[in-house]
């Protein structure tokens, strides 16, 4: 996995040790950089700002096809494994607890993104599932379903003053944005990539 200084074209760090299938990547507020880890020994790889050797690995029972990981205010990591649904990590341990949402299609849950604003999570299927499931903060209930082509990962952003759910498919080429609140899209724009299955946004002030 490579690391690119604000507009540059040449990486400037590599991260590979204890990686095998690096399959999402975020930064934490602290400046770690947490990646997701398939492979035979599955893991949450966590590297300190600007090293190269990480500084925690952590693995568990809830941890077996990691897929997409977000943060949500409070600095606790939310995670969502292909075959173990969705858990939480609390900020400042390791250890990772199911949020027990039921029944997740079989839990093949592959996206997830927490609106800023009120703690709504969101959860995606992977490309076998044409929905994404919103649950209030703290409820294992969905309280909307949502339509949208092949979700993969997620990201929630701000966008022409509307703070909006953007969901690629990787089948469809597109991405689907949808407003807060709405069950179906109110936009959807093609890519020219194929299987595109993440989106990303630079943090306010960054030019």
């Amino acid at each position: 996995m490579s690391v690119y200084a604000a507009g540059a074209t040449t990486p400037s760090l590599t991260l590979s040790q204890g990686l095998s299938e690096p399959a999402s990547v975020v930064v934490d507020g602290q400046g770690n950089v947490w990646v997701t880890n398939e492979g035979n020994q599955p893991s949450i790889v966590v590297y300190p700002p600007g090293q190269t050797t990480p500084s925690q690995t952590i693995t568990g029972n809830l941890i077996q096809m990691p897929q997409q990981l977000t943060f949500d205010a409070a600095g606790d990591a939310f995670f969502a494994d292909n075959i173990a649904g969705v858990s939480e990590i609390l900020a400042g341990t390791t250890q990772a607890t199911s949020l027990n949402l039921g029944k997740l299609l079989h839990n093949a849950t592959n996206g997830i993104a927490i609106d800023p604003r009120n703690g709504t999570l969101f959860v995606s299927f992977g490309f076998f599932h044409n929905q994404l499931n919103a649950y209030g903060a703290g409820h294992t209930r969905p309280k909307r379903i949502l339509t949208a082509p092949t979700a993969d990962s997620l990201a929630v952003a701000t966008f022409l003053g509307h703070e909006d759910l953007f969901v690629p498919g990787s089948q469809t080429n597109t991405v689907s944005i949808f407003h807060a609140g709405a069950n179906s899209a109110f936009a959807s724009f093609s890519i020219a990539t194929q299987y595109t299955r993440s989106v990303a946004f630079k943090p306010a002030g960054v030019p």
